[in-house]
């Protein structure tokens, strides 16, 4: 995951689960402002990843 500024805007790329490359604006015209986007962002993805686990398990299975 990196950060990069395209035309004044910082974007994020990032590797996706099936291992392709990605990318996202933050819509942030200054660093410290894009950090705390990929903060933001690395969390919701955590969390998503997180949600889509327990969401495959087999209902009654252990």
């Amino acid at each position: 995951m990196f950060l990069s500024k395209r035309d004044g805007i910082w974007t994020l790329f990032f590797t996706d689960e099936t291992g392709k490359r990605r990318k996202c604006s933050t819509g942030e015209h200054t660093k410290p402002e894009a950090l705390a986007f990929v903060k933001r962002f690395d969390a919701q993805e955590r969390e998503r990843k997180r949600t889509l686990k327990l969401s495959l398990r087999i209902p009654g299975a252990r």
